[in-house]
């Protein structure tokens, strides 16, 4: 399913007790549970706020992935090559997972969203035009061989609230890429039962 959960609260959990992080997490998990009737694979953490301690609790507690900000990351190599790449000097591409090798031995992957067409979506007006915004998120893919994929973050008042009648804009995107088979939909947990992460 698309859905993914979310820490409890709208809590920044780098500030919170050790206590505190697991808690919400617990909870998120035990609410998505009611709601869903399954164990998330996924858990949004608000703001993307994020540390080591964080991303341990989720991996101790069976999530397999989280999204991030580009910026929140600091370097990434291909699995089984020496050498680190900073993202200083060569940008992360955001069309692929990264697995992240948690100091306990356990790991979670991690998805860097777009953060162009996010600042696009929120700020630059794409949604006044939902075939645009397919447009753009479409071009922003490229013929590789490897599997990739489009993804933004925005907050959900950006449908709506902020934006009047955005939540018909992503409609119609949405449709207009399926429609036209101009590429494949799929969420985060799907993508990843596909494609797992080459890069970490």
């Amino acid at each position: 399913g698309s859905a993914i959960a979310q820490v409890y609260k709208h809590i920044i959990l780098p500030l919170a007790t050790s206590r505190d992080k697991e808690t919400q997490i617990i909870w998120g998990i035990r609410d998505f549970i009611h709601r869903f009737n399954r164990h998330p694979e996924g858990m949004w953490l608000a703001e993307t706020a994020v540390d080591i301690e964080s991303l341990e609790l989720m991996a101790k507690h069976n999530i397999k992935f989280t999204i991030l900000a580009p910026r929140q990351a600091k370097a990434f190599r291909k699995t089984g090559d020496e050498t680190w790449s900073a993202v200083d000097k060569t940008p992360i591409d955001t069309r692929r997972p990264y697995l992240f090798r948690l100091p306990s031995g356990n790991s979670i992957v991690l998805f860097f969203y777009d953060g162009v067409i996010s600042q696009g979506v929120a700020f630059d007006g794409l949604l006044n035009d939902g075939k645009k915004f397919a447009e753009r998120l479409v071009q922003s893919l490229d013929e590789s061989s490897e599997p990739e994929l489009a993804h933004i973050a925005t907050d959900g008042e950006t449908y709506g609230h902020h934006h009047k009648q955005g939540d018909m804009a992503l409609a119609f995107c949405l449709d207009y890429i399926e429609r036209n088979k101009i590429c494949k939909l799929t969420n985060y947990a799907h993508f990843l039962s596909k494609h797992q992460p080459t890069y970490e």
